[in-house]
């Protein structure tokens, strides 16, 4: 929110007349709400929704035509057996 404006583009669409003096909920609610997007992965600092750096425990590739993965090609034919999607192996 820009300076803590509200503003209705279906009647307002230059953004000329702030409605937050007369949607204080509707201020507040979204205001809370740019808080929280802005705590989660941080804006000036690492947030909580910002998960460690990690390494692959293997660079190969996980390609499901891969002859060395036939437990992917089983699951997927036990998932279509069961009617879920068809095979994709």
């Amino acid at each position: 929110m820009r300076s803590g404006e509200l503003d209705n583009l279906a009647e307002d669409v230059g953004e000329r007349r702030d409605v937050a003096p007369h949607q204080p909920e509707v201020a507040r609610q979204l205001r809370a709400l740019v808080e929280a997007v802005n705590r989660d992965p941080g804006v000036s600092e690492l947030g909580s929704g910002v998960r460690t750096l990690g390494r692959a425990q293997t660079t190969r590739p996980w390609i499901a035509n891969d002859p060395e993965l036939s437990e992917v090609r089983q699951a997927d034919t036990i998932f279509s057996a069961g009617g879920g999607a068809e095979s994709r192996g």
